[in-house]
């Protein structure tokens, strides 16, 4: 049996930002996060999948091809998460008349 992956949302929502913005400071400014932030966060989450997801140069940023199905996969996921979540929130708080 596989050990189960120790991902954070954290490290997947900066994951998606950096591939939406390609740029790990754009994504950084965006999310509120340094740059060796947003790096420390993609390279951790690259090191408990065990696979490369970014190319990293000093002029651009490039998904892999594992990252480009990924994001895919991790953007449906967080939505769906976001949603779910949304709708427990106004359940709550529907059910306090607020």
């Amino acid at each position: 049996m596989n050990a189960p992956l120790n991902v954070t949302l954290r490290q997947l929502r900066v994951f998606i930002e950096v591939s939406r913005l390609r740029s790990f400071s754009r994504a950084g400014d965006k999310i509120g996060l340094t740059h060796s932030a947003v790096s420390r966060c993609v390279r951790e989450l690259e090191g408990e999948i065990g696979l490369k997801l970014i190319d990293r140069t000093t002029r651009e940023v490039q998904l892999t091809d594992v990252g480009v199905d990924l994001v895919g996969t991790v953007s449906r996921l967080l939505a769906d998460l976001d949603e779910a979540l949304r709708e427990v929130r106004d359940l709550g708080q529907q059910r306090r008349g607020a």
